[in-house]
């Protein structure tokens, strides 16, 4: 007799597509297919979204901190800190999970944001999202620093070797570096990016190289092409 095959273990994505979603869920209403639901049900429902955080410029100002206003204002951000609308991390969640992004092959830091939400289409190019954030855009064949790749590796190796050297540190180390390192100016702006322009859940203390890099970039008002660079690559 031939031997019987053993039964495949189905992973949890496989069998959400083959899952019929509960018609009486509460958020049913929001989607318009049925895998969508399950997408969101399964990898998304259950995700902390990062609350938002915003700077108080007066506060800063009052500290002394004024060169980081400065700094803010040449990168096109001094308004884009100060949202503080309300908002809801269940239709973030939402949104995330039917979420795609198309990238223009012309012109690599283009970008068009799709989702679908309450059965509709929606459509956001960079350039309308940039008007919404309030954000500037340059274009990074300007003088922008980075390049359509936001990978550490394809910055360079003469850029974070003026980032490391701005902050005096000789060498990549093999451990984590802490934000110890700097100074009390520094240590405000480094706060700023990872709590407030590219938030991070965990890890606050720690600085990555994108941090480092970053913050060279900010400092030498070198300008940064944040609706790609930050948040869409």
């Amino acid at each position: 007799m031939p031997r019987a095959k053993k039964a495949t273990k189905r992973t949890r994505n496989e069998e959400c597509v083959h899952m019929e979603p509960p018609s009486d869920h509460p958020l049913f209403h929001y989607f318009s297919r049925l895998d969508d639901l399950n997408n969101y049900i399964f990898n998304f429902s259950e995700r902390v979204v990062i609350s938002p955080r915003y700077l108080d410029i007066q506060l800063l100002e009052s500290q002394n901190f004024n060169q980081w206003t400065t700094i803010l204002h040449d990168q096109g951000l001094i308004d884009f800190v100060q949202i503080r609308n309300i908002w809801y991390p269940e239709l973030v969640g939402i949104c995330y999970s039917t979420l795609s992004i198309n990238f223009n092959e012309e012109h690599p830091t283009e970008f068009t944001m799709k989702f679908r939400l309450n059965k509709f289409d929606y459509e956001l190019d960079s350039h309308r999202l940039a008007s919404i954030w309030n954000l500037d855009r340059v274009n990074t064949n300007d003088g922008c620093l980075f390049d359509g790749n936001k990978t550490p590796e394809c910055w360079g190796p003469h850029v974070k070797r003026q980032a490391f050297e701005l902050f005096n540190i000789q060498r990549i180390p093999k451990k984590k570096i802490l934000c110890t390192v700097f100074n009390k100016e520094m240590r405000v702006l480094h706060y700023l990016i990872n709590y407030v322009l590219m938030p991070r859940s965990t890890g606050h203390s720690h600085v990555t190289i994108d941090d480092l890099v970053i913050m060279w970039a900010m400092v030498n008002d070198i300008k940064i092409n944040w609706p790609y660079d930050a948040y869409a690559s």
